[in-house]
């Protein structure tokens, strides 16, 4: 009796059409041209992936920005900053706003 079926350890092979430039380079590769893709590949998803999280960091910061513009509270608390000195020089700021937000 046999088991069930198991999943290939190699996914099926697809075509791929390059230039004879691009072919050559990646040929000349020292770990050949496959390791080169799959680098390419996870270099590729490791960017996408920064650009996402930037994304929605930039979608916080706008969210925060504009609940404050509006004078409400803002949807979720800024994390705090890497430099402590930074609450210190805004208050050292002429004219900084109070604890209330207000001048």
């Amino acid at each position: 009796m046999s088991g069930p079926p198991t999943a290939p350890t190699r996914p099926a092979e697809r075509t791929l059409s390059l230039s004879a430039a691009d072919w050559a380079w990646l040929d000349a590769r020292p770990q050949g041209a496959e390791a080169a893709l799959r680098g390419l590949v996870a270099e590729a998803r490791l960017a996408d992936e920064r650009a996402d999280e930037q994304a929605r960091i930039d979608e916080a910061a706008a969210a925060y920005v504009a609940a404050m513009a509006e004078d409400r509270a803002a949807p979720a608390p800024l994390p705090p900053t890497p430099d402590s000195r930074t609450a210190d020089l805004a208050r050292a700021w002429p004219g900084a706003a109070g604890p209330s937000g207000r001048r």
